[in-house]
C-alpha cells in the first residue's frame, strides 16, 4: 500500500509489510530493508492514528495503546540499529521479532474490540 495513500492501513497489510522487511533482510539488501522498514514504519503511524478513535471509548483501550507504543518503540530501535551499524544488523531476527510483535497486538486490539463494550455504551455499566 503507497505511503500516501488515503485508505488506513490494516493489520494485514502492516503484516504484509513486516514480510517484505524480513525477504529484504534475508536478501541482505541493506538499502531496501531501510525502505521497507520505512514503510512499516509509516504506515504503523497512520494505523495507529486513525485507530485512536476507537480505542479512546473502549474499557483496555489503554492496554492497547502501550502495546501500540512498545511496538512503535520495537520498530524505531530496529531503524535505529540498522541504520547505526549496518555489519552487526541482526536484521533477519529484528524483521522476525517485528512480525511477532504485529501479530500479538493485532490479537489484543481484536479481542478489546471484540470482548470489551465500548465505554459509553449502558450495557457496559455493571455497577
Amino acid at each position: 500500500m503507497p505511503t500516501n495513500s488515503p485508505v488506513t492501513p490494516t493489520h494485514l497489510d502492516l503484516l504484509a509489510a513486516s514480510r517484505s522487511v524480513q525477504r529484504a533482510a534475508i536478501d541482505d539488501d541493506t538499502e531496501l530493508l531501510h525502505a521497507e522498514l520505512s514503510r512499516l514504519r509509516d504506515d504503523l503511524v497512520r494505523h495507529l492514528h486513525d485507530e485512536q478513535q476507537t480505542l479512546v471509548r473502549h474499557r483496555g483501550g489503554n492496554v492497547v495503546r502501550v502495546g501500540q507504543e512498545r511496538l512503535l518503540d520495537l520498530l524505531d530501535e530496529v531503524i535505529h540499529d540498522a541504520h547505526a551499524d549496518e555489519a552487526a544488523c541482526s536484521c533477519l531476527v529484528h524483521a522476525a521479532m517485528i512480525e511477532r510483535a504485529l501479530h500479538r497486538q493485532a490479537r489484543l486490539e481484536s479481542a478489546v474490540l471484540d470482548h470489551h463494550a465500548p465505554d459509553d455504551d449502558p450495557a457496559a455499566d455493571r455497577s
